[in-house]
């Protein structure tokens, strides 16, 4: 099973028509969590088999959203990981799609009532909400806590600093912490797959490490057959095989 983990982070959009403001302060909109009123200002994806996201930023939102969805169409993938995507990422990646004029030219379930197993979105959010509303909804910081990952606290921005330093052209910053959540997201949900029923293949280190590893040693291994194997399949037949 191949997943691509995505995270997006946005900024409130400068309006200058009075109407669309009055609107915004009547509705008591969060300004930079409606894709009618803000806008991406970054995207981190963690592409299968990858150590390290791939993580843009900039002025170009347009530029930006289509890598995004070429990146998606163009990988090969089962899952896409995200954070309150259901709800949020996806849904704001969509609508900022079709006001800018673009098509988004992949098809990501957005429904909270489809099953892990079936979906090819899993958000890890609605997964530790049980998949009801009844229950809150937790921070991925916390999730993080409680699961004993690591999270990069000093890379973490609020919104309100995210839209400064958009303002101010600190892409590189926006980028880390984009990054940090968009790997904290994919090792949360390396926590969840056994609970979900979903085998993590081996990564792409871990298969050629596999066949260096059985040249050395003169086993007969193809490729094909490695990259099938589960993460701790491949671990296991490391530690067995591993020189020393």
């Amino acid at each position: 099973m191949n997943y691509i983990a995505l995270d997006i982070e946005t900024a409130p959009l400068q309006i200058s028509d009075e109407v669309v403001i009055d609107y915004q302060i009547r509705k008591r909109f969060k300004r930079n969590l409606h894709p009618a009123f803000a806008r991406v200002v970054a995207v981190g994806l963690l592409l299968p088999g990858e150590d390290y996201p791939l993580t843009r930023s900039g002025a170009n939102e347009i530029n930006l959203i289509k890598s995004t969805w070429d990146s998606i169409r163009k990988t090969s993938w089962d899952k896409l990981v995200t954070w309150n995507g259901l709800r949020f990422d996806i849904p704001f990646l969509k609508v900022r799609s079709r006001l800018l004029g673009i098509t988004p030219n992949v098809s990501v379930d957005t429904s909270k009532y489809s099953s892990p197993e079936d979906s090819n979105h899993i958000d890890c959010m609605w997964l530790l909400q049980g998949e009801c509303n009844e229950i809150p909804p937790i921070s991925l910081e916390i999730a993080a806590r409680l699961f004993g990952i690591k999270y990069d606290e000093s890379k973490k921005l609020t919104p309100l600093e995210i839209s400064e330093c958009f303002e101010a052209g600190k892409y590189s910053s926006i980028e880390e912490c984009c990054s940090e959540d968009v790997k904290t997201t994919a090792k949360i949900f390396e926590k969840l797959l056994p609970t979900i029923g979903i085998k993590p293949l081996a990564t792409k280190k871990q298969v050629s490490y596999i066949i260096d590893i059985a040249k050395k040693l003169n086993i007969e291994l193809d490729r094909p057959e490695v990259e099938s194997w589960s993460k701790k399949e491949a671990s296991e037949w490391i530690d067995k095989h591993k020189l020393t």
